[in-house]
């Protein structure tokens, strides 16, 4: 018996015994594990005490096979201990005499964590080689459509078939589709360049009001017929923070506004919200987004709208580009009625 007693304490787990009823005969513990219930609250009690239905119904199927055939049976279990959490456990049963069962258990909720998150880690790879793969595949559409263009279009601007206003229209169509395959190409530098820490913030004084004014009267020329561009910006605003960057996250939220409505009206408004912060914001009666899209459109490789040209990257590198200068990036949408980009800066 001292022996079993130096056996037990030694062990980094506590044994139970159980009659074939289900009641405790017996509480063994190393002196490193902590039960949630004393020695003398157990023995002699049931098993139903401290463990659900569903875990007893368990624990006696288990102890009456056991008793039955006499074999090892090996079960594992959750015990919720309300506000002290919920504890995973293996449990190891083997008869002890003719009426009882030795349960040795152990604690397994470090095994548990990591088997979920080694679970959740592979369904993240998983779910990013689906996306990389897709994205891939749309990639290599985006960079043909414009590059065909522009080689068609250079065999013909030199053919002797074609006047000079036909090779004007040729030229601007190249001139087109080579702005396309650059913003293409920017965007998967940019992306890596993020994801790979190198991406450089050049913080400066900078006029705010005025560079956000310029880049929606840039944006102008690019809008279809029947849509109106309102600009509403303070006269003057100053903020310290990277004006390139800036300027490519509006200027993104700018051009997906103009790729997505094809009538209504465009605004780019500014505003200071507090003495903190400055909102930017683009908003448009456009296609919009449905609910299940936007929570996920800033992520990296989604295309929300397929048929629509891009690579899906644009506002994924706007998020990023929001973070890195300290401010956040946010979208409201009605699927129909239209979308709001919005920008928070640091002022």
């Amino acid at each position: 018996m001292e022996l079993s007693s130096k056996i037990v304490r030694a062990l980094p787990e506590f044994i139970f015994v159980f009659n074939r009823d289900f009641i405790f005969t017996d509480v063994m513990k190393s002196d490193y594990v902590e039960l949630f219930h004393t020695r003398e609250e157990l023995i002699g009690s049931s098993g139903r005490m401290i463990y659900s239905p569903e875990v007893s119904e368990m624990f006696i199927k288990n102890i009456h096979g056991c008793l039955s055939d006499g074999q090892l049976r090996l079960m594992e279990y959750s015990v919720d201990f309300g506000d002290k959490g919920v504890r995973h456990y293996e449990a190891r049963l083997t008869p002890y005499d003719e009426e009882n069962v030795l349960v040795l258990i152990r604690d397994i909720c470090i095994q548990v964590e990591r088997e979920k998150e080694l679970l959740e880690a592979r369904m993240k790879a998983e779910e990013s080689d689906r996306l990389k793969s897709e994205f891939w595949a749309n990639i290599s559409h985006e960079i043909r459509t414009p590059l065909n263009a522009i080689v068609g279009f250079s065999e013909y601007i030199i053919s002797p078939d074609f006047d000079e206003e036909e090779r004007k229209e040729f030229a601007k169509i190249i001139k087109l589709n080579s702005e396309q395959l650059q913003n293409l190409i920017n965007d998967v530098l940019d992306l890596s360049r993020i994801e790979a820490g190198r991406t450089e913030i050049v913080m400066a004084h900078v006029e705010l009001a005025e560079l956000i004014r310029q880049l929606g009267r840039s944006q102008e020329p690019k809008l279809n017929k029947e849509v109106k561009l309102n600009i509403n910006i303070p006269d003057e605003l100053k903020v310290v923070t990277d004006a390139s960057r800036v300027s490519q996250i509006v200027t993104n939220f700018l051009s997906n506004a103009i790729k997505y409505t094809e009538k209504g009206e465009i605004s780019l408004s500014m505003e200071r919200i507090d003495e903190g912060h400055v909102s930017i914001s683009v908003k448009d009666t456009g296609c919009g987004i449905s609910a299940a899209n936007l929570t996920k459109v800033f992520d990296r490789f989604e295309k929300i709208h397929s048929s629509k040209q891009g690579t899906g990257l644009g506002l994924c590198i706007c998020k990023n580009l929001a973070d890195l200068l300290g401010g956040e990036v946010f979208a409201h949408s009605t699927l129909g009625e239209g979308s709001e980009f919005v920008l928070i800066l640091p002022a």
